[in-house]
């Protein structure tokens, strides 16, 4: 799955963040809840001591008002003590009425009468509330008595609570705000990259000319910048002497074809030419002829890649080049059991007549390659603007998904009945710039099992001088 970079880097400092402050949320009380704690049992074991001293000297009689003297001003708030024989009975208390229940377990006094002196939480009375206490043993008057001074634990809690509700609450709002700032600041990082890339989409062939424009930064997006550049100035050359040399290829090759042909034809004029003779000298002919259309195809683009395209501009009969181009044809169409018709006429259009003839000799020898056994039809019509010739052919048809590609260089649409039909892919491709070049427009209709109608309009004289 394709997950775009300004989510993932956005992502990911969400997840570091929300780490850090979970990691906040839960130390920070805890650290605050440590610290109160220790002041807590540093206060009891203060006035425990203090307690002690008062019990030994005064005797239990003053023990209510020194016991309501050592809770007062405890930081939790509702404080108590007892003071609890041996087995654990209450004797004296002072403070909650809590108090009045017995809060150490015979384990406890046991410990405590053993010399220790003990800290803990519990939790008493009906609401379970939790009070932090100490236990120590006291000695008076030849026995011992065990003495309790306990504080409540609420303020405590609520303080940690709060602190807690209050880190999650800032935590939360800190990724939202977070979340909505890294997307905005990702997508202002990224934008300079967008650019970049939205305008390297618009470089192709046909324009490796151009070039993205330079940031003035020494940044990342600098140094891309620089690097596409010098990627188009290596395809540009690259692409430059590839058509060169197919441009000065296919040049050479035209005069050795045409003499071959020439040659052939001689050959087929001889007198009592032997039968088997004349088939291999008509194929080797037809061979030929293939291969001056692909040479031409072949030169043509390279002067559409190079912007050198020429038109030599002449009124043209678009009837009289169609009939040309049939009867050059009739004998392959023959061959295949194909009739040409033409039909429809119109007036003499401004035109190349090489270009229009390599156009319709694309459109026909595509015909007949996907053809057997039909109908080709090639028809002229005229209105107010602009002259259309059709091609129409009764074969196979071609898919909707394969009709945005048929006109892209190199494309061949490759059908269950049309595998063995060759081409090079250029024919279209050459044909449509041919037509734009003389400021007309190229389409074609087919549908599976309905046959193929290529269409090529080019406008009239009076439409053309206009414009």
């Amino acid at each position: 799955m394709r997950i775009p970079i300004r989510l993932r880097l956005m992502s990911s400092y969400l997840v570091v963040l929300a780490v850090l402050l979970a990691a906040l949320a839960v130390f920070v009380p805890l650290g605050l809840s440590r610290d109160i704690s220790t002041q807590i049992d540093q206060s009891l074991r203060q006035r425990t001591e203090q307690l002690c001293a008062d019990y030994l000297r005064e005797g239990d009689r003053e023990f209510i008002e020194n016991a309501n003297a050592a809770t007062s001003g405890l930081l939790g708030g509702q404080s108590w003590a007892q003071l609890l024989t041996p087995g654990g009975e209450v004797v004296k208390t002072a403070g909650d009425s809590v108090s009045t229940t017995p809060t150490v377990s015979a384990d406890i006094a046991a410990s405590v009468l053993g010399g220790d002196v003990r800290v803990l939480t519990t939790e008493l009375g009906p609401q379970r509330q939790r009070f932090r206490l100490i236990a120590r043993s006291l000695g008076s008057l030849g026995h011992q008595q065990i003495l309790v001074l306990a504080t409540s634990l609420d303020l405590h809690d609520s303080v940690v609570g709060q602190l807690t509700s209050l880190l999650v609450i800032i935590g939360l709002i800190a990724v939202l705000v977070a979340g909505i700032s890294g997307w905005w600041l990702s997508r202002i990082a990224l934008l300079p990259i967008i650019r970049i890339s939205r305008h390297a989409e618009r470089i192709h062939v046909g324009h490796l000319g151009e070039r993205l424009a330079a940031p003035g930064t020494a940044d990342e997006v600098g140094l891309l910048s620089s690097t596409l550049n010098a990627m188009f100035d290596r395809l540009r050359d690259g692409l430059d002497q590839n058509q060169r040399m197919v441009a000065d290829t296919s040049h050479e090759l035209r005069t050795p074809l045409a003499i071959m042909r020439a040659e052939l034809d001689a050959a087929l004029t001889l007198p009592d030419l032997p039968r088997p003779a004349a088939l291999a000298l008509e194929r080797n002919a037809a061979e030929v002829d293939r291969m001056s259309r692909l040479v031409s195809n072949l030169l043509t683009q390279a002067r559409i890649d190079r912007g050198e395209l020429e038109l030599l501009r002449r009124p043209m009969d678009l009837r009289e080049e169609a009939t040309t181009v049939i009867s050059r044809f009739s004998e392959l169409a023959i061959a295949k059991q194909v009739t040409l018709h033409l039909e429809g006429a119109c007036q003499p259009v401004d035109a190349d007549r090489e270009r229009i003839d390599q156009v319709l000799s694309n459109l026909i020898d595509n015909a007949l390659k996907y053809t057997e056994v039909g109908v080709i039809d090639v028809r002229l019509r005229q209105d107010d603007t602009e002259i259309v010739t059709t091609v129409s052919d009764t074969g196979p048809g071609i898919p909707a998904d394969e009709l945005v590609h048929l006109f892209d260089r190199f494309y061949r649409f490759d059908g269950a009945h049309t595998k063995s039909a060759g081409g090079n892919g250029l024919g279209l491709s050459i044909s449509r710039e041919i037509v734009r070049a003389h400021g007309g427009r190229i389409w074609v209709d087919s549908a599976p099992g309905r046959g193929s109608s290529f269409s090529f309009a080019l406008p009239c004289r009076s439409a053309h001088t206009e414009i």
